[in-house]
Parts: C-alpha cells; structure tokens; sequence
C-alpha cells in the first residue's frame, strides 16, 4: 500500500456492481485500498443466491479495464443455478475469476470462471436414474442424490462441468456436461447401480434438451 493510496469501506443493501451490467449482491461488505488507477478489495462478503459469497477482487482501469480474483460460495441454493435438471441442494465452491474489456460497461460480458463446486443432499429433478438404469422408458421421476461435485469453467461462449461425480446410495455416476450460450445441454455420464443382491446395472446415458427442459437417454 502506497502512503497516496485511500482506505475504503463499500456496504450495500442490496448492491450492485457501479460500472453496469447484472450482477448484484445482498448485504455486501467490501474492504481495502483505492490508488490512482487501481481498486484492491482485500476482502468481500454478500449474499446471493440464497446463499453467502466471499473473496477478494482488484479492478484497474489504466489503459483498459479489468477485474479479477478469488471467489467462494457456500449454503447456495443449487435449483437457483440449474432448475429443474438440479432442483434440490444446497452448493459450495471456490475459483477465480476475471474480466477484461476496453470499457467498463462491457467487463461483465468478458466473464471467465473457473472452480470447483460440490452439491450435497440434492435432487436431480427429470430423471430417475435407477429406473433408467434397470430399462425403465417412463420419463420424468428424480433422483436422490448424497453428493455431486466437479470442476467447471463458465464464460460467454458456455459453461463446461467437467469431472462430474455423483454418490446416490447404491448408484454412482461421473461424466461431463457443456451448456452452450443458448441454454442447450449436451452430455454423457457413465453410470453403475449396484443392487443389495450383488449384481450390478451399467450404462452410458446422453444428456440432451435444455437447461429448462433436460432429457436424459440411454
């Protein structure tokens, strides 16, 4: 910290990003330093998504703009995110992440970020998986699951989830899932269900449709 640089506080209810865009925030408390061409907030904690959100940002704006820095959520509601496909459970996660435009007005549509998440006690809301599995053709039922976790990267151009695993009792699932700009899902999971008696259900399944709409085939 520089003797010139000013000590800030930013408290907002609800707050909202200053340089436009959608992003906004409840309760958001911010701590830490501003200079000449440089914003460093040490410390941010908010609420959103029905959940809390906490990390640490640094924005300049010398000869473009840019905004990045760590992020970690935690108690986010999951169906906000991804109803009706995920439509029960309860989100942590940490990445990074970072904007860069020309102007301040167009950071937000240059967003990158990339993480880790894991869902527990959630409900995947259009698919009964176990019945998939054993050669069910009905649609829709859901599925229980005690855990999901993966790494993704979500930016303009889509949202890639990579290294998907999920943990429901005596099926397990893990694959990857993309999600283009438009909404629409493309996927395939490799999923086993091992049954009390010993014998096992395997499978790959595709995941089609969209985010709104999800179909998951065998």
């Amino acid at each position: 910290m520089c003797s010139s640089d000013l000590e800030v506080e930013i408290e907002g209810s609800p707050f909202a990003l200053p340089f436009g865009g959608t992003l906004a925030f409840g309760d958001f408390k911010a701590s830490g330093t501003l200079a000449p061409a440089e914003l460093l907030l040490s410390t941010f904690e908010a609420r959103a998504l029905d959940g809390f959100v906490t990390g640490n940002a640094r924005l300049r704006w010398s000869n473009a703009w840019s905004l990045e820095g760590e992020i970690a959520v935690r108690n986010i509601d999951a169906s906000v995110i991804a109803a009706p496909l995920v439509s029960a459970g309860r989100m942590e996660g940490k990445g990074n992440y970072v904007m860069r435009a020309p102007s301040a007005d167009r950071l937000e549509s240059t967003a990158r970020l990339e993480g880790a998440f894991v869902v527990q006690k959630g409900t995947l809301g259009t698919v009964d998986l176990t019945q998939l599995l054993q050669g069910s053709g009905a649609p829709g039922g859901n599925t229980l699951f005690s855990e999901m976790t993966g790494n993704v990267v979500a930016s303009a151009a889509g949202t890639q989830v990579r290294q998907v695993r999920l943990i429901a009792g005596l099926l397990n699932a893990t694959g990857d899932v993309a999600l283009d700009p438009q909404k629409n899902l493309a996927g395939r999971l490799q999923a086993e269900l091992r049954t009390p008696g010993g014998t096992q259900a395997r499978g790959a399944l595709s995941l089609g449709g969209t985010l709104s709409s999800p179909q998951v085939r065998r």
